[in-house]
């Protein structure tokens, strides 16, 4: 885009930097967030069953993860539970989770599964479509257990700060209350250091008219949340003040 051959990038914002750099700048979130939930995927032939809720799961678990974020969390939850490290795009991790006796689940993005046609049958608590092995059931985590990243779920488009046609094209595709908390958690994340390795979580929703942004990080020993609420037009501001209170917390 700075060198002229492209107008417009395409993003998942989750993968997005909060530093762009310099001319360019992120200008829509493309509709309406899609599911912004984590979902735990088990496999059922070694004893487990479809439609556990997470107490129901065994001491002992071992949860297939490369999220560091998503490891904090869990085993905030569930101490007794055991975590590995795993590596790959969707349906190499649900291969290899079939594959390896040692893992019994692994967890992945709600938004990713459907975009690759991933279903969930609610009713059978199964995984179906996408080519997805057979055996392998879900429980979706609700948000206030765990927070997604900053940006789940959400596609931004990246145009040229100064290109007014691009600006107007992205200003008729953009979702305004999606931006708007889109921006509240990119605010948080980059007051809390932008790309750092802290395992750190977020999600801003709309609620009576204001932004409600929860948080989540394992400054400490201990993971640390706070949240907080703002209008619409103070989305930046709120991500600020509410990565200071984190930060002050975990001090």
């Amino acid at each position: 885009m700075l060198e002229r051959r492209a107008d417009l990038a395409v993003h998942s914002l989750k993968d997005l930097p909060t530093d762009l750099p310099g001319g360019l700048k992120l200008a829509a979130v493309a509709g309406r967030r899609a599911d912004v939930r984590d979902v735990l995927i088990y496999r059922i032939d070694n004893g487990l069953v479809p439609r556990m809720a997470l107490s129901d799961f065994p001491p002992g678990l071992t949860v297939a993860t490369g999220s560091a974020r998503r490891q904090t969390q869990l085993l905030a939850l569930r101490p007794d539970f055991l975590t590995a490290p795993i590596r790959g795009n969707v349906m190499t991790r649900l291969h290899k989770l079939m594959a390896q006796p040692a893992l019994d689940a692994t967890i992945l993005a709600a938004a990713g599964l459907a975009r690759l046609g991933i279903r969930f049958f609610s009713q059978m608590g199964l995984l179906r479509g996408g080519g997805v092995p057979n055996k392998l059931a879900f429980y979706v985590f609700p948000p206030e257990l765990m927070l997604p990243c900053v940006g789940q779920g959400a596609i931004g488009l990246e145009i040229r700060q100064e290109d007014g046609a691009m600006a107007e094209i992205c200003r008729r595709l953009d979702d305004f209350a999606t931006f708007q908390c889109v921006a509240a958690e990119r605010s948080f994340l980059q007051a809390m250091g932008g790309g750092c390795q802290t395992p750190i979580g977020a999600y801003a929703a709309v609620s009576g008219g204001q932004i409600h942004l929860r948080t989540v990080a394992h400054l400490t020993k201990n993971v640390q949340r706070a949240e907080g609420r703002s209008d619409l037009s103070q989305a930046v501001a709120l991500g600020k003040t509410v990565a200071a209170q984190l930060l002050r917390a975990g001090q």
